[in-house]
């Protein structure tokens, strides 16, 4: 929980392992550290790789609350030790709660979506972001800031929601995400 934010997370994996994790770091400065990603492959190996990346993650933003410096120190850590098939897309932002700005780093991952109070749609980091975490040693991701006014509603997702496949054989899409976000928007 955090005073005057509504958080409402939701997990849930496609088969019995998933590499797909989301994550919430408290920073010293009574901000919020926020993580998703999404580990290539799938099963058991990207369930492992995933809890390697989670931890790495997690130490990276404790260590650095510069979402920039934390993505920075985490690819080090995972491009290191990762095998040649595996990487890792990740958005991380810092959360200021009292005046409501993000500042984030987009690195190969889904950008999030927020839709205004007034129904306004952007796509965060869609003209700044890098490649996925493990695949280049060292790259220095954009950072970028946005702020969050009341009202305004964050959603930050895997592809397994937009590229979920109803029984007509349709993908989600994004532009489901948008209708379905904008139109409760208010809840």
């Amino acid at each position: 929980t955090l005073a005057g934010w509504d958080i409402a997370p939701r997990w849930e994996p496609a088969r019995i392992v998933t590499g797909d994790f989301y994550d919430f770091v408290p920073q010293d400065d009574g901000g919020l550290g926020v993580v998703i990603a999404d580990v290539s492959d799938k099963g058991a190996p990207a369930a492992i790789f995933m809890a390697v990346s989670r931890s790495l993650l997690r130490a990276s933003v404790m260590a650095y609350p510069q979402p920039v410096e934390a993505m920075d120190h985490a690819n080090a850590l995972i491009a290191a030790d990762a095998d040649s098939s595996m990487f890792v897309t990740a958005f991380l932002l810092a959360l200021e709660p009292q005046g409501g700005r993000l500042d984030f780093v987009n690195a190969g991952h889904n950008p999030p979506l927020v839709v205004r109070a007034d129904g306004a749609v952007e796509w965060l980091g869609q003209d700044a972001h890098g490649p996925a975490l493990g695949i280049v040693l060292e790259y220095r991701w954009p950072q970028r800031s946005v702020a969050l006014a009341p009202g305004d509603t964050l959603v930050l997702y895997t592809d397994g929601v937009t590229e979920a496949i109803n029984n007509r054989d349709e993908a989600f899409g994004e532009t489901r995400l948008v209708e379905v976000v904008a139109a409760h928007r208010h809840l």
